[in-house]
């Protein structure tokens, strides 16, 4: 068989997939299950596109381990190792979702699948992003795709976009990758997930609680303007730092607050004491007076945040409690549906 990669040529990810793998799907799945599930996802994906890790590679990427895994073994990936690896460390809906996700990604570029995603979705999320990223994004679609995304985005969005692929956009391919996972785990994969269960106005909702707060409120007032009854649904079903007062309990504050880093919660609530002061007082008045007195002190004497840095703080609190509410820690209070 032909000869695989050697250590020098594989990245610090597939080094440490190799280490997983080396260890067999027992080994490994203790520790697949404290990686968080983005982590797991790049594991998968990685596993499953591995050839033929000859001994010799393994023992230079693994030495430490070899009394371990007996270092002359070869290492095999492919779908059905990567199936394998991930059967004992996850529950099943995790590894279904998981599974679809490499399955649908593993022969086609991320270009491609971005070309078959709903237009709409993807110039919303370029329209979320620096022009450069849409430039790039667009440079690398099939023409005629690009040209109706670029047709959705906003003139404000669209313009400094065309001007920077003018200038053929070159981006270094360390960012391209982080870009491209971007795209897969943010937008891709949201689709994938969402599309075959939710709502259209429930996957819209999704997208735009991963928008900035100006673009997601021009987005629903142009929404509301062309489509008020869908415009309406997509804003009860939204979840966002503002809609914390009517989706959470106040007795399960305390345990959201332990669930993020302090300086992730001081820079969410500094910016909320401008932009959502109501539900700043309403996570400060759950949690116990001293508590609540300390952070109080700490936000005053806090500088000021940048915007953007503050919703994406926000959106770490969103996620926090979307995960309490997951493993059943927490029970979040459902929208009320429009009345027929």
């Amino acid at each position: 068989p032909p000869a695989g990669p050697g250590a020098a040529d594989l990245s610090r990810a597939e080094k440490a997939t190799l280490i997983l793998a080396a260890l067999g799907p027992e080994g490994a799945a203790g520790i697949l299950a404290e990686l968080g599930e983005e982590n797991i996802r790049r594991f998968a994906r990685i596993v499953a596109q591995m050839g033929v890790i000859r001994g010799p590679v393994l023992d230079e990427v693994v030495a430490e381990f070899l009394d371990e895994i007996g270092g002359s073994r070869d290492v095999s990936g492919g779908i059905l190792t990567a199936r394998r690896m991930l059967s004992g460390a996850l529950d099943r809906e995790t590894y279904d979702r998981i599974m679809e996700d490499v399955q649908t990604t593993t022969h086609t570029t991320i270009w491609d699948r971005l070309g078959k995603a709903p237009v709409g979705a993807v110039a919303g999320f370029l329209a979320a992003e620096h022009p450069q990223v849409g430039a790039v994004v667009l440079s690398r679609m099939r023409p005629d795709l690009a040209a109706r995304v670029l047709e959705r985005l906003p003139e404000i969005v669209a313009q400094p976009v065309v001007l920077r692929m003018k200038r053929a956009p070159r981006i270094d391919g360390a960012v391209l990758e982080v870009l491209k996972r971007v795209i897969e785990d943010e937008l891709l994969s949201v689709i994938r997930r969402a599309g075959a269960t939710k709502k259209p106005a429930e996957l819209l909702a999704g997208l735009m609680n991963h928008v900035s707060g100006a673009a997601r409120e021009k987005f629903l007032e142009e929404l509301e303007a062309d489509e008020p009854e869908f415009a309406a649904e997509v804003q009860r079903v939204m979840f966002t730092f503002a809609d914390i007062i009517q989706r959470v309990n106040p007795r399960d504050v305390t345990a959201i607050t332990r669930e993020v880093e302090e300086e992730v919660l001081m820079a969410a609530l500094k910016t909320g004491q401008e932009t959502h002061p109501q539900v700043c007082e309403f996570i400060l008045g759950s949690l116990s007076k001293r508590l609540a007195e300390r952070i109080t002190e700490d936000l005053e004497a806090m500088m000021p945040v940048p915007l953007k840095e503050g919703e994406a703080a926000q959106g770490e609190i969103i996620k926090a409690i979307q995960a309490l509410a997951q493993r059943g820690e927490i029970k979040l209070n459902q929208p009320e549906a429009p009345e027929d």
